[in-house]
């Protein structure tokens, strides 16, 4: 197949936000450019930007709207200037959404992964890896780290960038079974939110630990309640509205 080829991809878009109606349409993709390439999806991932573009809180959003950013894949096709890239399997910052059945990417916006990689997380292989290492900038020697909805999937990767670098991490969940799950997974220092006792809890182990620094994906009172019960000079970085997206 060459860049002059047509083709047809099926894709999951929005049709209408008050109703939150969604369909499976089939959409003509345009000619691809020299240096681009065409993916069969294996697996996508939606955001926070596409949650809050189906829930309305994103003004004049033309419809249909297929969501997704990225995408994991393997290329089916490819302009002039990327034949290179033919067969291989990649993670790919994708175009026009990436919730559908072929999605074209180009080349600058791939990352070419082993087949037996896990699909899963190869989706999500740009805006979360490059999100932790971007709030882990605020990281300082000897001062603890506070992770706030320590079970997403920007958690689970500040705990292990964490756990490498030798940085102490106080996870935050909202329930007990999050909290037996992450330590499992041998998260040493986790609290439970929805526990009466959080924030005695909380004050008790950021004084103990130095736990100046709180990254918080959830917002609202919650985040206010934790700043506050935080050591003297504490920062919180906000990355985060996971209690908006109601």
């Amino acid at each position: 197949m060459n860049s002059t080829t047509k083709f047809v991809s099926k894709a999951v878009q929005l049709l209408d936000i008050a109703s939150r109606t969604f369909a499976i349409n089939e959409i003509e993709l345009p000619e691809l450019a020299d240096d681009q390439i065409l993916i069969q999806t294996i697996t996508s991932t939606i955001d926070t930007l596409d949650y809050k573009k189906i829930l309305g809180k994103v003004p004049n959003l033309p419809l249909p709207f297929t969501p997704g950013l990225e995408s994991f894949g393997k290329v089916i096709a490819t302009g002039s200037k990327a034949t290179s890239f033919l067969g291989k399997h990649v993670a790919a910052w994708t175009f026009d959404g990436s919730v559908k059945s072929l999605a074209i990417s180009n080349i600058r916006r791939v990352m070419i992964l082993p087949e037996s990689v896990n699909p899963e997380l190869a989706s999500m292989a740009f805006i979360n890896p490059l999100t932790v290492l971007g709030l882990l900038e605020f990281a300082q020697p000897d001062v603890a780290i506070i992770n706030n909805s320590a079970n997403s999937s920007v958690g689970r990767m500040i705990s292990k960038v964490c756990k490498f670098k030798g940085i102490s991490l106080i996870n935050i969940v909202r329930s007990e079974e999050k909290a037996s799950e992450l330590k499992a997974d041998g998260d040493h220092y986790v609290l439970n939110s929805s526990d009466e006792k959080f924030l005695p809890q909380l004050q008790e182990l950021a004084a103990k630990l130095n736990a100046k620094l709180f990254l918080d994906a959830v917002a609202g009172d919650l985040s206010g309640d934790i700043l506050g019960v935080l050591p003297p000079n504490s920062k919180m970085v906000g990355y985060g509205n996971i209690s908006g997206l109601k």
